[in-house]
Parts: C-alpha cells; structure tokens; sequence
C-alpha cells in the first residue's frame, strides 16, 4: 500500500501549474534537498504538498521581512 505522500507525486512541470511556484525554484528546492523528488515513468515528480508547504513557508518569510523593513 502506497503511503499518503505518494498519493500527490506530480511531474515539476504540474507542480508548477498547481502550485504557481517558478520551475527554477523547484527545481531549486530539489538540487538542496529541501523537497524530494524521485523518478517516475521517466520523470523527475514531486509531492504537491510539499511544495505548497514550502511555497507557504517562503511566502510567510517574505510578508515577515518586508513588514520589518
């Protein structure tokens, strides 16, 4: 039985469609390991839901550090 993370595996490209987060960005995250990605039918795939997580977590810090300024 896959596990629930499985469940969302997407190819970057629909992560990026999904997610709005630039292409350069995820595959950012994957090349510091920050997000998991692992080959599938030929494609690199990724949970949706770590992307948005990571995506949220970005944005948090970035509404953070331009209130301070």
């Amino acid at each position: 039985m896959p596990d629930e993370s499985e469940n969302d595996l997407r190819p970057i490209p629909e992560v990026v469609d999904i997610t709005g987060v630039p292409r350069r960005t995820v595959y950012r995250w994957v090349q510091s390991g920050k997000l998991t990605a692992r080959t599938q039918d030929g494609q690199q795939v990724v949970s949706v839901a770590a992307a948005r997580a990571l995506a949220a977590a970005r944005d948090a810090t970035d509404g953070l550090g331009s209130a301070v300024r």
